[in-house]
């Protein structure tokens, strides 16, 4: 199965939960805003999407879950049903 990360960057606040338990996927930027590394914005949504392996689908769904304004959702990249 592929997982798909989408982040909403515009709601993003800055807490930095994502980036201190998946620092894998996640950083902080100077802005104070997460960034999604290796995601692209998806101009039909404007979220930033990624697609990983399920291998990733811990630290990601840590991300998600610990993400106080739930700007992140982890999705079944072929059905979209979401995870997390």
């Amino acid at each position: 199965m592929s997982i798909k990360v989408e982040y909403n960057r515009k709601k993003c606040i800055g807490a930095g939960t994502c980036a201190v338990v998946n620092p894998e996927h996640w950083v902080m930027e100077a802005t104070g805003k997460a960034q999604l590394i290796g995601g692209k914005l998806n101009p039909a949504t404007q979220l930033f999407e990624k697609i990983v392996d399920e291998s990733q689908l811990e630290g990601l769904k840590k991300a998600a879950d610990g993400c106080p304004k739930k700007v992140i959702h982890i999705k079944n990249a072929e059905t979209d049903e979401q995870i997390s």
